[in-house]
């Protein structure tokens, strides 16, 4: 039964983005999902009561395994790790569907509160991503995540979706050293690194 209805989940989910895909968020309808998907628009309003809703459970589900917080044991891999995900998810086709609706439709309310939930979510993985890296000494203090997720995200976007370039192994390993240069301490001129600040 749980199974099923995981399924039957997963199949309106699917649904939802296709419909975005061909016609974006404003003239998304929940019968055209429903019709889509093979199931009754009861079924969808039972658990998504409003379109937002399920437009953000949607995407949230697309976009989960960039939304996960990497461990890789140091902050420059932790920043390529989110960086390539970011960059596999949003080069698909249904990545790219979705990137634009919130370009297009960003004056849009249900679009902006879609995008802040997002905003929120992906600083949320770069303020874990500094908070082990401050436990394992790499910085010295907490600078604010959300100026370093932007820092992160902004140039990924800006490349994919303005300059309609693809994104490679050297650029991400570049962004990502250009970042570091700015959070990773300086050393003192005899070589050893300051006090750490409280």
């Amino acid at each position: 039964m749980g199974d099923s209805h995981a399924l039957r989940s997963k199949k309106i989910l699917l649904a939802t983005l296709e419909e975005l895909a061909v016609v974006g968020f404003r003239a998304l309808s929940i019968e055209e999902v429903a019709t889509r998907a093979g199931v009754n628009k009861t079924t969808i309003y039972r658990r998504w009561p409003t379109k937002v809703a399920l437009v953000v459970a949607a995407m949230v589900s697309f976009t989960e395994d960039a939304l996960i917080e990497p461990d890789t044991g140091s902050l420059r891999s932790d920043f390529m790790s989110l960086a390539r995900t970011f960059n596999v998810r949003a080069s698909s086709l249904a990545g790219q569907s979705l990137f634009r609706t919130m370009g297009l439709e960003s004056t849009d309310p249900g679009i902006q509160e879609i995008g802040n939930t997002f905003r929120l979510a992906h600083e949320a993985v770069v303020r874990g991503i500094l908070a082990k890296a401050l436990a394992r000494g790499e910085i010295d203090r907490l600078p604010d995540h959300r100026l370093v997720a932007m820092l992160v995200v902004g140039p990924l976007h800006l490349r994919l979706f303005l300059n309609h370039e693809s994104i490679d192994e050297p650029f991400v390993g570049q962004l990502v050293d250009m970042i570091l240069s700015g959070l990773l301490p300086r050393k003192a001129a005899d070589g050893r690194r300051p006090p750490r600040r409280r």
